[in-house]
């Protein structure tokens, strides 16, 4: 009898640790159980869709704004071949994919007469060498280093498919993964060509399944793997065991994993503060880290409590962060192109220096030394490209720019500017779930608004 109470008890303990520090993120924050997705019109914003010429915006996994110079920039493939070739997603079929991998440039201050904000492709030179003696790249995330003399010094993970070096015949990606590195090139402001300056992490299994770098701005680069492993079982349990990495690439292409076991490391960056912030698809959390030559040391932690993809930074040093508030459509439309509208949230994280900072009052919850609040959302599909994974906040207007891995278009929304006295009333006209101040933290780990979530 004493003997069955032990094995109770030792199994109860178990089950909790197991819900405790698995189970529990996978319910809430992955699959979002009880999490409240608001339409896009509870948002003081009017948005429209932008689509370039021949579809030119299509599938824009990243975007970056050159706040001086007023230009977005993008990197996107078709859409069609996403479908077919996207190593995160595990869709590894070389046949569908199509060679057209692209970054693109609009001008945010001419929008034109059709819209489009003059929408072109960047033209690569250089000694770039693609798959199979191609110059195509395979773009998924990219960051941009502001260099002296008016250039830009463009940092891109290129997933391409793997080559025989002998034939120069495709290989079964299935069985050896991406043949996943980062490439260089630099720009000038008001140019259309990106020359090909260098490629990194070749060869060397530590960069093998690069999802977005962040330059270190001293010629080199941190970037995130998003899997523990390009291929196998291993990679296929990522999602209990986690596995994913941050490496870090100095400029004499010297690369070192500096941080490991992170459920599925996505679009990192560095902020204005010098510090890196790694996100996690898996449990909606941002790490802070600081590096030094010993590697990354963390400094902080963000809860976000939602499914998180590529973050960016403004010219004030807020960060914005792309969420997946409904992860299971997501997996689906990945998996299967069921034509499944996948809604998406953006979040606005800002830094606040102390307990008296007059910037921990007002909107948002506070987690760390950081304020959190919902900034769009859009459950119904209605602007915002499905499954958005980027957006980009231009501060001297106020206007998001969004982009999707697998969106058809990129979406502009504009602020709605909105009188004091409105805001009461606007808050009247809409149904919200209130959770005492103490609950703030489990409201934002769910996604269920809460009145210091609301945005106007």
């Amino acid at each position: 009898m004493g003997g069955r109470a032990v094995i109770v008890g030792f199994s109860a303990i178990a089950i909790g640790l197991f819900y405790e520090f698995l189970l529990k993120d996978i319910l809430f924050i992955a699959i979002g159980i009880g999490r409240v997705v608001q339409p896009i019109e509870d948002f003081p914003y009017n948005c429209h869709k932008i689509f370039g010429s021949e579809n030119i915006l299509e599938s824009c996994e990243d975007l970056w704004l050159d706040d001086e110079g007023r230009t977005l920039y993008g990197a996107c493939v078709d859409l069609k071949s996403r479908h077919e070739w996207s190593p995160g997603g595990d869709n590894f079929n070389v046949s569908g994919r199509t060679p057209n991998g692209r970054f693109v440039a609009l001008n945010i201050d001419s929008p034109g007469l059709d819209g489009n904000y003059g929408a072109t492709r960047l033209q690569i030179t250089g000694d770039y060498h693609g798959p199979a003696g191609s110059k195509a790249i395979d773009p998924n995330g990219f960051d941009v280093e502001i260099l002296p003399n008016d250039r830009l010094r463009f940092w891109m993970t290129n997933l391409r498919p793997p080559v025989d070096v002998i034939s120069g015949e495709y290989l079964d990606a299935t069985n050896i993964g991406a043949n996943a590195t980062v490439e260089s090139f630099e720009l000038v402001r008001g140019e259309d060509t990106l020359k090909w300056t260098g490629t990194f992490g070749a060869n060397d299994r530590v960069v093998h399944s690069a999802n977005n770098v962040a330059a270190d701005l001293n010629g080199g680069f941190v970037v995130s793997n998003d899997h523990s492993t390009p291929f196998g079982l291993r990679r296929s349990l990522d999602l209990f065991l986690g596995g994913g990495s941050v490496a870090h690439c100095t400029s004499f292409n010297d690369c070192k994993i500096v941080v490991d076991g992170i459920s599925f490391p996505n679009g990192l960056v560095r902020g204005l503060d010098g510090l890196f912030y790694v996100p996690s698809s898996m449990s909606g959390r941002i790490g802070v880290y600081s590096l030094s030559s010993a590697g990354l040391t963390k400094t902080d932690e963000i809860e976000v409590g939602m499914p998180i993809d590529n973050l960016s930074v403004d010219a004030n040093g807020d960060i914005f962060a792309a969420a997946f508030p409904d992860s299971l459509k997501l997996v689906k439309e990945v998996r299967i192109s069921a034509g499944l509208v996948v809604p998406g949230t953006v979040w606005q994280i800002r830094k606040v220096s102390s307990e008296s900072d007059e910037s921990r009052k007002g909107k948002g919850s506070i987690t760390g030394n950081y304020r959190v609040w919902k900034v769009l959302e859009d459950r119904d599909g209605k602007v915002m490209p499905s499954a958005m994974t980027v957006a980009v906040h231009d501060s001297k207007t106020g206007r998001i720019f969004l982009g999707s891995v697998l969106g058809g278009h990129l979406t502009v929304c504009e602020p709605i500017p909105i009188a004091n006295g409105q805001q009461e009333a606007l808050l009247s006209t809409k149904t919200w779930e209130h959770h005492d101040k103490r609950d703030n933290a489990v409201a934002l780990a769910r996604g269920i608004p809460s009145e210091e979530h609301i945005i106007f």
